[in-house]
């Protein structure tokens, strides 16, 4: 038996006919009925925080560009800023920030959200490193770890007992890790959902949600 109904998690959004992390593609996961959008959050060199995935572009870091030089060779580029700008129901999605790059950018982005006043009820924010998430805890925002690696179930457990949820690369997860998440009443997300084939196997465990870039059979 199934813990509870799968949430479907628009990875960069829908990005079937628009660039990640747009805002069309954000719009069509929306339009297409997915539960959560999964943005990439990370800092330029004036400190924005920008949506964006990749760490360097054109062989520079991202964190040594300023925000006009990346918009130059990303036209479709949007800050975090410009997101809430253009929903401003946002209070009626739910959002996964998955946080890149340097540390300082949890402490910019507990700011933006305290200063703005940003409802972060319905806002789970992942990261792979963990002072990340220690930064984040008071501003109520659901935080999680992020892995691609495997570890013992006591390091499991003593991750997730500080955290809401746990993200895990498809390749790694296993019945230990739903156990493990199940025992603590953690929720359980995997990635990334490329095609069928995936989405096929990552239904067969007790999971929460799957990171996709394909509309997935759910129900």
């Amino acid at each position: 038996m199934k813990y509870g109904r799968i949430w479907k998690i628009a990875h960069r959004g829908y990005i079937q006919n628009h660039p990640h992390n747009s805002i069309p593609a954000f719009r069509d996961a929306i339009r297409e009925g997915f539960d959560m959008i999964e943005l990439d959050l990370q800092l330029c060199s004036q400190n924005k925080i920008i949506i964006h995935h990749d760490k360097h572009i054109g062989g520079f870091p991202i964190e040594s560009l300023r925000y006009e030089q990346i918009k130059m060779k990303i036209p479709e580029l949007v800050t975090l800023d410009d997101f809430f700008q253009e929903f401003t129901e946002y209070k009626k999605l739910k959002l996964y920030f998955d946080l890149k790059g340097k540390e300082q950018l949890a402490t910019y982005l507990k700011k933006y959200l305290i200063n703005n006043n940003i409802n972060t009820q319905n806002i789970y924010i992942g990261s792979f490193n963990i002072n990340h998430l220690q930064i984040l805890k008071e501003t109520g925002a659901k935080l999680g770890f992020i892995s691609c690696s495997k570890y013992t179930i006591t390091q499991y457990c003593d991750i997730l007992r500080k955290f809401h949820f746990l993200s895990v690369d498809k390749s790694i997860l296993d019945t230990d890790i739903v156990n493990i998440c199940r025992g603590l009443n953690k929720k359980l997300f995997v990635f990334t959902c490329k095609d069928q084939l995936d989405e096929n196997y990552i239904k067969m465990f007790d999971i929460d949600g799957i990171v996709s870039n394909i509309k997935l059979d759910l129900f």
